[in-house]
């Protein structure tokens, strides 16, 4: 028997995700943008990956385009840059069906350009084995995975959950950022989540150096040559 597992992508969410009602749970979205910067960090470029409600989109952008970032370096000189922009949001829900909608995050990096499924080994999954793995993965300039380790923060670190997690990010391919136009090689954090009963949640984590919590649906973590200095954490739309 062969049962696939998700893997924990960034996922867009569409605008059904936002109308939450005072009974609700507060929710986690997470939207990501094609980012181009140039040598001054100005952005030239901002186009979301998916979709999102038009009033809500064009705030959030507004909104963004007055953050100001540092692009990647070509020796001691600072250069045009592209990155994706992955952007974590907080709907708490208010009074009388409406909502509020916060930022949680903002981060930069790489993005996942082809995904393969890990395949759910048999007896892990006969006898309710489960858990969350978080691999860190080396990738080269062209998006190749050339090498992954076990987070030292993983909540699973041996087994045969971790080898299928191992075996499926072999036949990942990353999207590089670009420093003038040349693609760079970096790591990433890749959680990758095996549930055999919706029942429990095994899958919430935390990046390095963040305290946000995270959760099956969340983006992955990436190493960036772009930094964002402007501290967005806990704005309202």
């Amino acid at each position: 028997m062969k049962t696939n597992v998700a893997l924990t992508l960034a996922l867009v969410v569409g605008a059904s995700a936002v109308h939450a009602s005072p009974a609700q749970d507060v929710r986690k979205i997470h939207l990501a943008w094609d980012l181009a910067l140039g040598a001054d960090g100005r952005i030239e470029h901002l186009k979301l990956r998916g979709k999102w409600p038009n009033d809500l989109r064009e705030r959030l952008e507004q909104d963004i385009r007055n953050w100001q970032f540092t692009p990647g370096r070509i020796g001691d000189r600072y250069a045009s840059t592209t990155t994706t922009l992955n952007v974590a949001l907080e709907v708490r829900p208010a009074a009388e069906g409406a909502w509020n909608v916060y930022i949680d995050s903002a981060t930069t990096g790489g993005r996942v350009r082809r995904e393969a499924q890990a395949t759910y080994p048999e007896r892990a999954y006969i006898a309710s084995r489960q858990g969350l793995v978080i691999l860190r993965i080396v990738y080269d300039e062209t998006g190749k995975v050339t090498n992954s380790d076990i987070a030292d923060f993983s909540p699973l670190r041996s087994g045969s959950l971790v080898g299928a997690a191992r075996s499926a990010v072999k036949r990942f391919e990353i999207e590089p950022e670009r420093v003038d136009g040349r693609p760079l090689g970096a790591t990433a954090y890749l959680p990758i989540c095996f549930v055999a009963s919706r029942r429990d949640n095994p899958c919430t984590w935390t990046r390095p150096g963040s305290a946000e919590k995270l959760d099956e649906r969340s983006a992955f973590s990436f190493e960036s040559v772009t930094s964002l200095k402007t501290d967005v954490s806990g704005r309202v739309l």
